[in-house]
């Protein structure tokens, strides 16, 4: 039924959807918008869980995609159930289809209070709001149209970066220049820290980075592929359920007590420049 009320919405938008095209890549793409070469994938949390698909499954047929060059998006059951506004806005963009547009010239750059930073991406970005002590924001009059996260990396191994935590523009908005607005003001914020570098993780289910690389950025490598837990009705961080040294269970006791597998993804794409 959800994979149906996405192919109903970009119908509207795009009279040339097919729905279950094989003629493409030896596989199933759920959804494929030929004029675009855009296809849309699927993933309902229990069929496309490692109980019935391979960890490599969604990896592979992004691969097989971008031989041909069609950009393939991974939409999971959570997403569209839960967050269906932005993933909508998520497809027309890569559809080539915007509502707004805004020029980055237009608005005045802010720093963001931790609400303001948790407000924005939780209604803006498909992953939600993580905690970063340093968040800028593109203001057009009283509405916060862009803004960009900022933190200490996780890997000791990058402690000469700073990391782009979460980047968005509002839903249904394209900010020109809006990207390398923020990033020239947060490289003026964390050149006192002395960093570096700032990077970023572009999750290719999702995208390929190009904006990032029109910023400047160089793509260093690709990561190994995400996961997640489900329980068949959402997903979770994949720190969530952990080996329990005390009670001597490894990370599967957990996760079979709990009543959780695992899901995959996609590889991150990560991505350089200098400050």
């Amino acid at each position: 039924q959800a994979q149906l009320e996405i192919y109903n919405f970009i119908k509207a938008l795009m009279p040339d959807v097919l729905l279950n095209d094989r003629k493409q890549i030896g596989l199933e793409i759920d959804i494929y918008i030929p004029s675009v070469k855009v296809g849309i994938e699927f993933n309902g949390l229990y069929w496309h869980c490692v109980l019935n698909k391979s960890s490599e499954y969604h990896q592979d047929k992004t691969n097989r995609c971008n031989k041909l060059g069609i950009k393939l998006l991974h939409v999971f059951d959570d997403e569209w159930r839960e967050k269906r506004s932005i993933v909508e806005s998520v497809i027309k963009h890569r559809l080539g289809i915007t509502d707004r547009k805004i020029n980055a010239r237009q608005c005045k750059i802010i720093e963001l209070t931790s609400n303001e930073r948790k407000s924005f991406f939780e209604k803006n970005h498909l992953d939600g709001d993580v905690p970063a002590p340093i968040a800028i924001g593109l203001k057009l009059g009283d509405e916060i149209v862009s803004a960009i996260s900022l933190r200490n990396p996780f890997h000791k191994k990058h402690s000469d970066s700073i990391e782009i935590a979460r980047f968005a523009s509002v839903i249904n908005t394209r900010v020109r220049g809006g990207l390398s607005k923020l990033l020239a003001a947060a490289k003026r914020k964390v050149a006192t820290l002395g960093k570096k570098k700032i990077m970023t993780y572009v999750d290719t289910r999702l995208g390929s980075g190009t904006s990032y690389v029109s910023a400047g950025f160089k793509s260093v490598k690709h990561t190994t592929m995400r996961w997640w837990w489900t329980d068949f009705e959402k997903r979770y961080n994949r720190f969530k359920f952990r080996a329990n040294k005390e009670e001597n269970k490894t990370e599967a006791d957990v996760a079979r007590e709990i009543g959780v597998v695992k899901i995959w993804g996609c590889s991150n794409l990560l991505l350089e420049a200098d400050i």
